[in-house]
Order: structure tokens, then C-alpha cells, then sequence
């Protein structure tokens, strides 16, 4: 009995669902492949944009895509939809624009603070692409807290960022993920070694 207990923990154990977590390299920082913001809530101004609507130019993965504006007042309401940044060590967020380094004003928690990018040594998009690290601590955000959401505005002052990329370096899926198919064979192949051990005990009991 206590291997057949055994045998059903292991198939148990094969039903959690394993997360993907592929990597992704932009510019020198490693992402988890789903740690970039993934929506658009909100926006003000005329944007001038070079990949697509804003809508996708600001949420996809490539950093070759931008969007920048020169108007006043002009902002970008970003979310996370299936993760979420987290406060761990270092920097927690990464922005990435093209062409001469710019910055923004960037808003999280309700407090505001500039972000002044700079060269990363890598280009996108026939651009030189460069960064700024966020780190939450200075939005008032707690060790292990976390945010869904931010605002970028953006500053007319002869330049102005083309934003490219907004990913988060430390992030936590949001829900649980949905089993593969190899997970799902597993599982049956469990459930059917389990099986099979009950009918072998049935017969040499009946003999």
C-alpha cells in the first residue's frame, strides 16, 4: 500500500503546472519572457510612432518599435497584466528608448520621479538603444511589494524619449499557469502505472 501511496504522490507532483520562464536579453538585462507591460490604459497627447498602433508599439516585445511625443502634458498609462513588478534587489524596472538618451517623468504609487536614460552599447531599430532603471523603493514601495501599473510623461525639451520598452527585472506571475501537454502525459502515464499496479495485486490475491 505504501508504494501505491508513493506512486500517487508522483503523479500528483506531475499535475503542477511548471512556469515558463524563458529568458529574454534586451540591451544587456535579462527578462522572464512575460515580464514586460502588456497594456495601454490610458494615453494623452499626438504621438508620433514607428511599428504599429501605440497601443502595440508600447506593450510588444521588440525594442526596435517606439513611440514619442512633443506635446503638453503628454503621457502613457502602462499596466501588467499577467505579472507584476516586484521591489527585490537593485533596480526593479527597466525603460528602454531610442536615439539620443532622454528621460521621463515616471509615476508609480502616486509619486513622481525623473528617469534620465543612458547608453547600453546595444541598437534596435537601426537606433542606439538606452535604459533607465527604476528601482520601487523610491516610489514608496515596500521589500517584496509589488505594482501593476505606471504612468510615463513625457518632457519637451528640445528631445523627448522614444519609448521602446518598459520591462520589469524582478516580476511574479500573476495566477497559476496552465499544465503543458508533456505535464499532461506524464499524468496519465502516472495514473496509468498506478492502475496497472492495482490489477497486478488483484490477480496475485485472487490466485
Amino acid at each position: 500500500m505504501s508504494k501505491l501511496i508513493r506512486i500517487l504522490c508522483a503523479a500528483a507532483a506531475l499535475a503542477v503546472p511548471q512556469m515558463a520562464s524563458a529568458a529574454v536579453s534586451v540591451g544587456g538585462f535579462s527578462f522572464d519572457n512575460n515580464a514586460f507591460v502588456d497594456v495601454l490604459n490610458s494615453s494623452s497627447g499626438s504621438f508620433s510612432i514607428s511599428g504599429g498602433p501605440l497601443s502595440t508599439v508600447v506593450t510588444d516585445t521588440d525594442p526596435g518599435t517606439f513611440a514619442f511625443s512633443f506635446s503638453q502634458g503628454a503621457f502613457l498609462d502602462l499596466g501588467f497584466t499577467d505579472n507584476v513588478a516586484v521591489n527585490g534587489a537593485g533596480n526593479d524596472i527597466v525603460l528602454f528608448e531610442l536615439g539620443a538618451p532622454d528621460r521621463w517623468l515616471v509615476t508609480i504609487n502616486g509619486i513622481s520621479s525623473q528617469c534620465q536614460s543612458a547608453g547600453t552599447g546595444f541598437n534596435a531599430g537601426g537606433f542606439g538603444l538606452n535604459a533607465c532603471g527604476l528601482d520601487l523603493s523610491a516610489f514608496g514601495i515596500a521589500n517584496g511589494g509589488t505594482v501593476s501599473s505606471l504612468r510615463l510623461s513625457f518632457f519637451d525639451d528640445g528631445t523627448t524619449a522614444s519609448t521602446s520598452l518598459v520591462g520589469a527585472l524582478n516580476s511574479q506571475t500573476v495566477g497559476g499557469a496552465i499544465p503543458e501537454p508533456a505535464t499532461w502525459a506524464m499524468l496519465l502515464t502516472g495514473f496509468g502505472l498506478v492502475g496497472a499496479t492495482m490489477r497486478r495485486r488483484a490477480a496475485a490475491t485472487a490466485a
